[in-house]
């Protein structure tokens, strides 16, 4: 689903400090409600907290709960962080670039 991108997105963002959940739904809400497909903020929300429920079980997933109640970041002794970090790395890098080159080919106009 666009959401688990999106919630992985916001946090490699997030760093070694974590989001809590609050923050990271309204973050996931934002980036993927629109005019035409609106979404709602609760129903963001119960999604996040079971995938973060689904996701955080084991020393070895990729979500780890912080020391604070509701506050989470990407687990980083796990294998599939790291190649979740260098993907977005190299998604952020490549949309630096503008997606077309578009030359102007428009005539200029003589002042009078």
């Amino acid at each position: 689903m666009k959401y688990d991108r999106e919630i992985y997105k916001v946090l490699v963002e997030a760093g070694e400090t974590g989001i809590p959940l609050q923050k990271l739904s309204r973050h996931v809400y934002n980036a993927c409600n629109s005019l035409f497909y609106p979404v709602e903020l609760s129903e963001v929300h119960n999604y996040i907290i079971s995938f973060v429920q689904r996701n955080s079980g084991s020393p070895a997933s990729p979500i780890e709960r912080m020391s604070q109640r509701g506050v989470y970041r990407l687990n980083p002794n796990a294998n599939s962080t790291s190649e979740l970090k260098l993907q977005f790395a190299r998604y952020e890098a490549n949309t630096e670039e503008p997606l077309l080159k578009i030359k102007d080919g428009s005539l200029m106009l003589p002042f009078e």
